[in-house]
């Protein structure tokens, strides 16, 4: 054990021990339980901020760099609908373009049309890519009292 005792080092086996076990921990809930967590709070602030509802959100993350808005587990109940979302993602996506007006503008129909079976197909692409994107896994609304 002439190794580690130094005369000159402050090493100690049980404070780096402990140490790891910390950073474990907090690594363990970092992955885990942040989320929750934050979904927690955003529960809290929406029930104070909605009367006559209840609101619940399972769990809530944010990604600042990739634009992203993460949610699990969504309920909103009033008493004349409820509406739950099992997941769902809210990505702005900042390096995208907002579509122009050029965009919209339609081609000739007359001229792009394919002579398929029943000459009504059109083959003209439109692309209008949004930088917003709602992805919304699991979405149920009940309308009561209809």
């Amino acid at each position: 054990m002439a190794f580690f005792e130094s005369s000159g080092s402050s090493f100690s086996f049980e404070g780096f021990l402990a140490l790891t076990v910390v950073a474990a921990l907090w690594l363990y809930y970092i992955i885990f339980f942040n989320s929750r967590l934050w979904g927690l709070v955003v529960t809290l602030i929406l029930r104070k901020l909605v009367r006559g509802a209840y609101v619940r959100v399972g769990s809530f993350a944010v990604s600042i760099l990739a634009g992203k808005i993460l949610f699990r587990d969504v309920s909103y109940v009033t008493t004349n609908f409820s509406i739950r979302v099992v997941d769902g993602t809210v990505c702005y996506r900042w390096w995208k373009r907002f579509a122009d007006e050029q965009d919209y503008l339609l081609q000739d129909p007359a001229t792009d049309r394919d002579e398929s079976q029943d000459g009504f197909h059109c083959t003209c692409q439109i692309s209008l890519d949004c930088p917003l994107k709602v992805v919304l896994n699991g979405f149920e609304m009940h309308v009561y009292n209809r």
